[in-house]
C-alpha cells in the first residue's frame, strides 16, 4: 500500500476501513493529495489498466489516456484542484488489452473542519457500452430520409437526426437541450397549427398522434407520426410529403375548375335552350293564327 501524505491518517484503522470501502465499489477509484497528485487506486483500477503501483503514482495516469487529450485534461484537472470545485469529465482510458473505453470520471475534495482540502476522492465509471449504443442509434437515425427528433418531459430536445438539422439549417450544438417549442414553434401562428395542438395533446394525454400539416418556416408539408416515451417525453418521425400534397392540391384545384366549367356550360346551354325556345314558340303561335 502506498501511504498518503505525512499529515494523513492512512495507518489508522479508520483509514483502512475507508480504503476497504472504496475497494468494494464496482467502479475504478482513486485518492489524491490536496495538490492533485494521486497516491492510491483501488484494485479494480489495476485490474483494468494492467499497470503497476509505481507507474500510476502522482501524475502517472496520463500514460493511459488518449495522447491527444492529455494536455486538455491535465489543464482541466489542474484548474479544478486550484479552485477546489468538483471534477467531472467523460474521457477514454486504455485497458491492459490496449483498447480504449469510455469512462465518466468524477472527483470531489474532502475538507477538514476549517474548510481546508485534505484529499481528493474520485471514481471512473465504465460507460463505454451506453456511449457506443448511443452512437449507433445516432448513425442509424442520421441514415434516415425522414426527419426525426425526441424530447423529454420538459420539452427539451434530446435527439435529432442529420436530415432535420440540414432542413432547418441548424447544428446539434445549437438546439440540443433547448425547448423544442422555442426552436421550431416560436412564431405566433405556430400556436394555431396542428404541430402545437397535437404535440401538446400527446404530452398531456400520453397517446400517439398522426397528422399532416404545412410547416411555413421551411415551406414544407410533413406527415407526422409521434409517440409518447416512458420518460414522459415523445419521439417524432416526420417525412416530407410536399410533392404529394402539392400534387393533391393541384388535382383538387383542377377538379374544382372542371366542375366550375361544367356548371358554366350547363348554365349556358340552359340559357341558349330558353332563348331558342322563346322565339320558336312565338312563331308557332303566329302560324296558328294564320290558319
Amino acid at each position: 500500500m502506498i501511504s498518503a501524505p505525512s499529515n494523513s491518517s492512512c495507518s489508522t484503522e479508520v483509514e483502512h476501513q475507508f480504503e476497504a470501502l472504496i475497494n468494494s465499489i464496482p467502479q475504478m477509484a482513486w485518492m489524491a493529495r490536496p495538490d492533485g497528485s494521486v497516491y492510491w487506486y483501488n484494485q479494480k483500477w489495476y485490474d483494468y489498466t494492467g499497470k503497476t503501483v509505481e507507474e500510476m503514482m502522482g501524475w502517472g495516469w496520463q500514460s493511459i489516456l488518449e495522447p491527444e487529450t492529455v494536455p486538455e485534461i491535465v489543464t482541466a484537472w489542474t484548474q479544478t484542484v486550484a479552485t477546489g470545485s468538483s471534477w467531472e469529465r467523460i474521457l477514454k482510458i486504455k485497458g491492459k488489452d490496449g483498447q480504449f473505453r469510455w469512462f465518466l470520471a468524477r472527483g470531489v475534495p474532502l475538507r477538514d473542519e476549517s474548510g481546508r482540502i485534505t484529499r481528493w476522492v474520485g471514481t471512473s465509471t465504465d460507460i463505454d457500452e451506453p456511449i457506443r449504443l448511443k452512437r449507433q442509434i445516432t448513425e442509424t437515425l442520421d441514415g434516415m430520409s425522414d426527419s426525426f427528433f425526441a424530447i423529454d418531459k420538459n420539452w427539451k430536445i434530446t435527439q435529432v437526426n442529420a436530415i432535420l438539422l440540414e432542413r432547418a439549417h441548424v447544428t446539434r450544438d445549437q438546439i440540443m437541450g433547448r425547448d423544442f417549442r422555442d426552436v421550431f414553434l416560436s412564431a405566433p401562428e405556430a400556436k394555431k397549427s396542428k404541430f402545437w395542438t397535437e404535440y401538446h395533446r400527446l404530452m398531456q394525454d400520453r397517446v400517439p398522434v398522426n397528422f399532416e400539416e404545412y410547416y411555413a418556416p421551411l415551406d414544407i408539408w410533413t406527415a407526422v407520426r409521434a409517440y409518447p416515451t416512458s420518460d414522459g417525453g415523445m419521439t417524432v418521425f416526420a417525412p416530407v410529403i410536399t410533392e404529394r400534397k402539392r400534387a393533391e392540391i393541384a388535382m383538387r384545384a383542377a377538379k374544382e375548375e372542371a366542375e366550375r366549367a361544367n356548371a358554366l356550360k350547363s348554365a349556358f346551354l340552359a340559357n341558349m335552350s330558353h332563348e331558342i325556345r322563346t322565339p320558336l314558340g312565338a312563331m308557332i303561335g303566329f302560324a296558328h293564327l294564320l290558319r
